[in-house]
């Protein structure tokens, strides 16, 4: 792929400090317009933290899963190879698939542990068998 070109979405605070999460994987904290690192495979996420916010309350700047963009993504623990991608519990990208996986992208090469790998996008759904 050639180079990210995310799109943002505007009005989200961070649910805390956020300062080692660029790049991670973000879904809906509890408090309103807060975001906060997902935490479980079957987390919704709302985008991919781009900043990093140090306090409760900071701008967070968060690129949204547009289809057709192409945004960076921390990679989990396992790698991650071609293939549709999601969330891991740690809030880093993972392949996908088990049927009902929710993704939001794809990628097209093979990515190590703790790499930034661009993902192109085509919005939060669930993987089909």
């Amino acid at each position: 792929m050639a180079s990210d070109n995310p799109q943002f979405l505007s009005g989200y605070r961070a649910g805390g400090d956020l300062s080692a999460k660029q790049y991670f994987i973000m879904k809906a904290h509890t408090t309103a317009n807060q975001v906060t690192t997902c935490t479980g495979a079957g987390d919704v996420p709302v985008g991919v933290l781009y900043n990093k916010p140090a306090a409760a309350g900071d701008g967070a700047d968060i690129a949204a899963f547009v289809p057709g963009t192409t945004i960076k993504v921390k990679v989990g623990t396992a790698g991650a190879t071609a293939g549709w991608v999601g969330t891991a519990a740690s809030g880093k990208l993972v392949t996908k698939t088990a049927n009902n996986d929710i993704v939001f992208g794809r990628i097209d090469q093979t990515y190590a542990a703790a790499d930034i790998a661009e993902v192109l996008c085509q919005g939060v759904s669930y993987l089909g068998a």
